[in-house]
């Protein structure tokens, strides 16, 4: 597989306008009626743009996982070729001190940087239809 098949296969969609709507209105704790009623759409249509909207993060957030798994096989390797005894007891204290975050939290530490992109972009949008203006006009 060349390195453009694979970044290819690793790339995650972007979401939609409507998703990116509906990501920020469910983020708010809105419901699917209230979201559907707010922007004009149907229930199923809402369920079926929540629906993308979670399979595109749940493929972000694998990407992650992989990209994390990767760089930290790298970081062992380096490290293992110059650490100290006295550096690998330092760790292994820090790491008592300080677990690593769980898959779950990563997660929603994903959303939630991911909401708040969604909420700049919406805003951005926002301050750009009141003004006329495209928001990636400079």
């Amino acid at each position: 597989m060349s390195t453009e098949e694979e970044v290819s296969d690793m790339a995650v969609p972007e979401l939609s306008a409507v998703e990116q709507q509906i990501v920020l209105l469910v983020a708010q704790g809105r419901s699917r009626r209230a979201i559907a009623d707010e922007l004009g759409l149907s229930l199923k249509t809402v369920d079926w743009h929540i629906a993308r909207g979670r399979r595109k993060l749940e493929r972000a957030a694998m990407l992650h996982d992989r990209m994390q798994r990767e760089a930290d096989l790298v970081v062992e390797g380096v490290g293992l070729q110059a650490r100290t005894a006295i550096d690998n007891q330092r760790r292994e204290d820090m790491t008592k001190l300080q677990p690593r975050p769980t898959r779950f939290e990563l997660k929603a530490i994903f959303a939630l940087l991911l909401a708040i992109v969604v909420t700049g972009a919406v805003a951005g949008a926002s301050s750009a239809a009141k003004t006329g203006s495209s928001p990636r006009s400079g």
